[in-house]
């Protein structure tokens, strides 16, 4: 990331700028257009100005097409040094201007370490009629740490990597920005701009059959994307699938866009499998509750599959959307953790009276607290082991619950495999029984006998062959 340093532009006389000959006014002109149809002064806090635009139009024609080809493509641009109400990136390789337009409600605000949000309106340089629907997420280390700061950084790489593949959220562009001498530290994410999450659709049932199946492709194609690339998601559920447009209610039979559908958010615990340097995953910055797999409750660390522990995740989701029912095991792992994080907090009493013991010089006392430390931690651990033991058994009892059914299922898939073989289409209950049939071999207990999601892309590109997915 490369930070600009122009000197600021004054304009004494504004309008000996504006020969029409010109392809600086001519440019201004483009993007005066152009920002109004992305929909800029609508949300800009304060309104972009046609004054500032023209000072835009002039840098862009000026340094930023002088800058060095081996500079990085993405550069961070300080509005008042060229004149601007607010700060720009723009990224050479596009030719795209995001420009800041205010913050804006978003379904990425108020989640995770996410603080600030802002929509953003992107027009680029070269075309500016052409639209880009984006949101700018703006993260400081002030608001979310430096842990944080190096996840969102992990995040775009990770991103980057991804680039172009169907059904995974595109970043369009990225910068990181550290002062040099004020301590501060910025991360800038432009992506593309959502509506809403796979959550609330489904918790708001604005989903058809039809929309759920579209959906379930979308899904399949998203996480099978990255497992090829050689990642594991890590955190796969509802809230982390995100619709680009709002979803249709009036027609049953209306099919979401191909570039509309939902698509797999949130790389911030995203591991690269191949990566011989990483260290075993903790549990803990792994898996919501209620979507980890059962191989995975109560392991402080894991060294299993990790993208069969996403294949079980995708299944959870699967049956949340397709029966509009909550898994009943997630309050078993809760319960698990609960009891680590007391074991964790007495393990850190009991060190710390040790140490207050061997500094003392009065033993007795210490020595009380110490022994008092120790057996509270004994009693938890004790009582840890219990409630694992129960709540492993419990788990397991309750998924294969859900999995109650599968024999039944494979009859009834093979038949309708045969259907679609000979060119006949599938009624609404026949489908709906292949998406059964589907997240019910995702949520097998035994990782070696789950599907991974090589072989959930055949099954559902075979049921369902005419979606599009982008």
């Amino acid at each position: 990331m490369t930070v600009t340093t122009a000197q600021p532009l004054v304009y004494q006389d504004f309008s000996r700028y504006k020969d029409e000959s010109s392809d600086v006014v001519a440019s201004w002109k483009s993007l005066c257009n152009a920002w109004d149809q992305v929909g800029g002064n609508r949300c800009a806090k304060p309104a972009l100005q046609s004054d500032e635009l023209f000072r835009l139009s002039h840098y862009a024609h000026t340094s930023l097409k002088a800058a060095p080809k081996g500079s990085k493509n993405v550069l961070f641009i300080r509005g008042k040094s060229i004149g601007l109400a607010r700060n720009m990136i723009y990224d050479k390789a596009a030719k795209m201007a995001y420009i800041a337009a205010g913050c804006k409600e978003s379904c990425f605000s108020g989640k995770g370490v996410h603080k600030k949000v802002t929509a953003a309106a992107g027009i680029c340089l070269e075309e500016p009629t052409q639209k880009a629907e984006i949101v700018a997420r703006v993260f400081s280390r002030k608001e979310c740490g430096p842990t944080s700061i190096a996840a969102l950084k992990h995040e775009a790489q990770v991103l980057t990597a991804l680039k172009g593949l169907p059904g995974v959220v595109q970043l369009l562009a990225a910068t990181h920005y550290e002062h040099p001498t004020m301590q501060k530290e910025r991360v800038v994410l432009i992506m593309e701009a959502f509506v809403g999450d796979l959550f609330d659709a489904v918790l708001e049932k604005k989903l058809t059959p039809l929309n759920i199946m579209q959906v379930a492709k979308a899904m399949i194609y998203g996480l099978y994307g990255v497992h090829q690339k050689g990642y594991a998601h890590r955190d796969v559920k509802l809230e982390n699938y995100l619709f680009r447009k709002e979803i249709p209610q009036t027609d049953s039979k209306a099919i979401l866009e191909a570039h509309a559908i939902a698509k797999i958010a949130d790389f911030e615990t995203a591991l690269l499998l191949m990566d011989e340097t990483r260290a075993p995953c903790l549990h803990t910055v792994g898996a919501t509750p209620g979507y980890t797999a059962p191989e995975m409750v109560g392991l402080k660390e894991f060294t299993g599959d990790l993208q069969r522990v996403d294949a079980f995740a995708l299944g959870v989701s699967f049956y949340k959307m397709i029966e509009f029912k909550n898994n009943l095991w997630a309050e078993d792992i809760v319960a698990v953790m609960k009891q680590s994080q007391i074991c964790a907090r007495l393990e850190a009493d009991a060190e710390k009276n040790l140490l207050k013991l061997e500094a003392a010089e009065e033993k007795t006392q210490a020595q009380q607290a110490y022994d008092e430390s120790k057996a509270q931690l004994e009693a938890a651990i004790s009582q840890y082991n219990i409630i694992l033991f129960a709540s492993r058994s419990a788990i397991i009892q309750k998924v294969i619950a859900v999995l109650d059914g599968l024999k039944e299922l494979n009859g009834k898939v093979q038949e309708h495999k045969a259907k679609l073989q000979r060119g006949e289409k599938l009624s609404e209950g026949e489908q709906k029984e292949c998406l059964q049939w589907l997240y019910k071999n995702l949520l097998a207990i035994s990782p070696e006998d789950r599907f991974d999601l090589t072989r959930a892309k055949k099954e559902i590109d075979l049921f369902f062959p005419d979606f599009q997915i982008q």
